[in-house]
């Protein structure tokens, strides 16, 4: 009985210190994901004040760039929306998105301000331009402020 009972004690003496042991470890990483998923709002907060201080400019400079200054940079602006859409994605379907959900959600808005600011520069210096019943209706109206 001795013997069951110094094996027994064993057993509870090995258990016990596995689960302090299992403890740790899961203290460790859960502190090692806490880190990392503070590391990644930090970068998706950086990267969205970037982009919306980038997007600022842009408009703030519209008028200054007209059609041919849209045309020389508007493919870096497509670029752009394509990394930034990349990395939207990649953010949205990262295993951190539970942790960075409010992050994403403005760097999101973010991107569809760029996208709209790409929509409406494309309106306005290209399509417009272009379209014949535009064209007559300006006619018409600088006829009227002419009078």
């Amino acid at each position: 009985m001795n013997n069951c009972v110094e094996v027994i004690k064993s057993k509870i003496g090995y258990t016990l210190q596995e689960s302090i042991n299992s403890k740790r470890s899961i203290d460790d990483n859960v502190n090692s994901l806490l880190d990392s998923i503070l590391s990644v709002r930090k970068l998706t907060d950086k990267a969205n004040n970037l982009l919306s201080e980038c997007i600022n400019d842009l408009y703030n400079s519209k008028e200054i760039l007209a059609k041919d200054g849209y045309i020389q940079i508007e493919p870096d602006l497509i670029s752009l929306k394509k990394t930034v859409s990349s990395f939207y994605i990649t953010l949205r379907k990262g295993s951190f998105y539970p942790g960075i959900k409010q992050n994403v959600f403005k760097y999101h808005n973010t991107l569809k301000e760029l996208q709209e600011f790409i929509h409406d520069m494309n309106l306005f210096f290209i399509d417009l331009p272009e379209d014949d019943e535009f064209k007559a209706i300006s006619k018409e109206i600088n006829l009227i402020f002419k009078k």
